[in-house]
C-alpha cells in the first residue's frame, strides 16, 4: 500500500509540473541545451547539468549587483579570456555550482552525519575554483601568447634582414 501511495504521489508531482511548465512556457531541456551549444566555439554537447545550472544562474543574476569597478574589470577578464557570459551570470554560476553540491549535505546528514562537513567544505572549493576559472583561461592565453613571442620576434628579426620593407 505504501508503495502505491509513493508511486502517486511521484506521478502526481510529475504531471502538476508538466503543467505548470506548459503554463509557463518553459523551455525544454533539449531547447535549453541548444540554446547552449549555439553560443559556443567549441564542438562539445553542453550536458543536462549544465542547462539546468545555467537556468538557475539566469535567475540568481538578476539579484547580483556589482559595484561598477568590479563589473567592468570582471567584464574585461571574461572577454579577454574567451567567455560570453556577463560578469553577473558568471558569479550567478559560481554560485549556483556551489550550492548545488552543499544541498548534498541534507542527505548526508540523515545518513552519514560526519561527511556533512567534508561535502561543505567541497562546496567552498568549487565557488572559489569556479570564480578563478576566467583568471586561469586568461593565464593560459598569456603563457600561449608569451611562449610565441619569442618565435615571433626570431622570424620578424629575419624578415628584416632579408629586406628592410616593414
Amino acid at each position: 500500500m505504501t508503495i502505491y501511495l509513493f508511486l502517486f504521489g511521484v506521478l502526481l508531482s510529475a504531471g502538476l509540473f508538466f503543467i505548470a511548465a506548459d503554463l509557463l512556457r518553459l523551455p525544454t531541456l533539449a531547447t535549453q541545451k541548444a540554446m547552449l551549444s549555439a553560443g559556443k566555439q567549441a564542438k562539445a554537447k553542453p550536458k543536462t547539468t549544465d542547462a539546468l545550472l545555467r537556468n538557475a544562474a539566469v535567475r540568481l543574476s538578476r539579484y547580483i549587483h556589482m559595484d561598477e569597478y568590479k563589473k567592468s574589470r570582471m567584464a574585461n577578464v571574461l572577454s579577454a579570456a574567451g567567455l560570453s557570459d556577463s560578469p553577473e551570470l558568471f558569479t550567478a554560476m559560481a554560485i549556483v555550482k556551489a550550492m548545488s553540491i552543499a544541498l548534498c549535505i541534507i542527505p548526508c546528514l540523515i545518513v552519514l552525519p560526519l561527511l556533512a562537513p567534508i561535502v561543505l567544505f567541497t562546496s567552498i572549493l568549487v565557488y572559489f575554483k569556479e570564480i578563478r576559472k576566467a583568471d586561469e583561461a586568461l593565464a593560459a592565453k598569456r603563457g600561449k601568447i608569451e611562449q610565441e613571442l619569442p618565435r615571433f620576434v626570431e622570424t620578424d628579426t629575419q624578415e628584416l634582414k632579408a629586406s628592410r620593407d616593414v
